[in-house]
């Protein structure tokens, strides 16, 4: 594979060195040597961010990341609803991506499946997804960054992504079709706030 996955790491592991071996048994080449640096998070701004989270009195699910390893994604809302890895979903402990320990790198084809809730459905008719996003790289296909589908995603209810340049967020639902918005900047290689709001079943 391209990259190596580090599940844990502490600040003790800073400056290990790695390298890496491609042999076919008569041939072999040895990297140069990788130096692992730790940058450890701000404890206090993580801290701070979560308990606004957390204190929001009709919090349906949070999805952190740290901690997690495996393909479980836990919800520290409602961990009977915990989300599961699939495809090339893994985690990335890189902290310029993330906002604590590590995020979760979807690499394209990656997702992460949540049980249903018909909460997530805001019947009442407002309601609010927010995610943390680093675009790593154009695609050729827009990139989702939520969705609420039928497994598989053939019964779409709504999504929103972000084009494959970077250049825009683009939302669609089952009843009105499609809506962007040109986001200021290209934001491949940057991290962004995103946030989407319902209100009343009738603005996005």
């Amino acid at each position: 594979a391209a990259t190596i996955f580090l599940p844990l790491v502490t600040g003790a592991d800073n400056g290990n060195t790695f390298d890496c071996v491609v042999s076919d048994g008569s041939l072999s080449v040895t990297s140069s040597p990788a130096t692992l640096s730790i940058a450890t998070p701000n404890a206090t701004d993580v801290a701070f961010y979560r308990s606004a989270i957390n204190a929001e009195a009709s919090l349906l699910a949070y999805f952190p990341a740290d901690n997690n390893t495996g393909l479980t994604l836990s919800n520290s809302k409602d961990p009977s609803r915990n989300g599961t890895l699939e495809l090339n979903a893994t985690y990335d402990g890189r902290t310029n991506r993330a906002f604590g320990q590590r995020s979760v790198a979807f690499n394209a084809n990656g997702g992460v499946q949540i049980p249903a809730n018909p909460a997530y459905e805001f019947a009442g008719g407002n309601g609010t997804i927010e995610a943390l996003v680093y675009l790593t790289s154009s695609t050729l296909t827009d990139q989702t960054i939520f969705a609420l589908a039928t497994d598989g995603g053939e019964d779409l209810y709504y999504a929103l992504r972000i084009s494959r340049d970077g250049g825009s967020l683009v939302y669609s639902n089952d009843a009105t079709g499609q809506l962007s918005w040109t986001l200021p900047g290209n934001r491949v290689g940057k991290w962004a706030h995103v946030a989407l709001v319902i209100d009343n079943l009738t603005n996005v």
